[in-house]
């Protein structure tokens, strides 16, 4: 990503950031999604009841459930590129793989395999937003990402539904997961370029020391004040007492709300604050 001075603003945060974001949700959504498309014929080629396919569909919930924190974990460790990368190529492989099944032990593991892979997609949307959008621009910028969740298959049914007629229920889940695995390999240049992660230079120990450093230049300034306070000469009988209370606020440990945080640089909306200066 190209390097730009804090005083430029541009509009990444938009396109391609949110745009990426929303046709890896449209993508997750439909991949999830089209199993009730294949259905009809799914279940009589493989003979199964309405009771099996109740647990091929439970089997994405459950295990979509369950994989929430450690994908969040995950997220955590490796960062939004890494996670979304991964998730995208995996959950696309395991739709996939639904068109290569002949038992009911295949598709449900297939199954919890879509589940599993699409857990860490919501946790790393919320990510991106709050790292790329200020707070006066989230509620617009989750709307519309949001679109992509039933974009897919409120305008793709049809197409769709004429895939399963011409080349088979399986051709229909290899199609729309080479779709899905195509779309993660083209949108891997915009990840290494960072599209994810505004500053890729600046580590999360980097961020961490920042706010630490903080805090600290706090705490020392309470202290500076609270002594030139208590080293003048008492103006009234009750400044003796105020300077005692200003000093012992000032030793007091911090609360989470006093700690001081980078401001938003104005000369850059838009954009995380510690990190303005190399938004592209």
């Amino acid at each position: 990503m190209t390097a730009s001075g804090p005083g430029r603003r541009t509009h990444r945060r938009w396109f391609p950031v949110l745009a990426l974001v929303a046709l890896a949700t449209m993508v997750n959504y439909l991949d999830r999604t089209i199993l009730g498309i294949a259905a009809p014929y799914l279940t009589k080629e493989l003979g199964l009841t309405a009771a099996a396919m109740g647990l091929i569909f439970s089997a994405f919930s459950w295990s979509y459930a369950l994989l929430q924190i450690p994908g969040g974990i995950f997220l955590d460790r490796f960062g939004t590129r890494i996670t979304y990368g991964l998730a995208l190529t995996l959950w696309s492989g395991a739709t996939a793989l639904m068109g290569a099944v002949s038992s009911l032990a295949v598709l449900v593991l297939a199954r919890i395999g879509v589940g599993t892979f699409e857990a860490p997609c919501f946790p790393a949307n919320s990510r991106i937003l709050a790292t790329w959008f200020p707070q006066h621009e989230r509620a617009r910028a989750n709307s519309i990402y949001a679109v992509g969740q039933y974009a897919g298959i409120a305008f793709l049914s049809v197409p769709l539904f004429w895939i399963t007629q011409q080349f088979g229920w399986r051709g229909l889940f290899f199609i729309v997961g080479a779709l899905g695995i195509a779309f993660s390999c083209s949108s891997s240049r915009e990840a290494r370029a960072s599209a994810w992660e505004p500053c890729s230079s600046l580590s999360i120990a980097s961020r961490d020391r920042i706010g630490a450093s903080a805090s600290r230049n706090l705490r020392t300034s309470r202290l500076v004040a609270a002594a030139s306070i208590a080293a003048r000469p008492s103006a009234s009988p009750g400044h003796g007492f105020a300077s005692s209370w200003v000093t012992a606020k000032s030793s007091a440990p911090l609360s989470d709300s006093s700690v001081a945080t980078p401001r938003r640089s104005s000369s850059s909306p838009g954009f995380p604050p510690t990190w303005s200066a190399c938004a592209a």
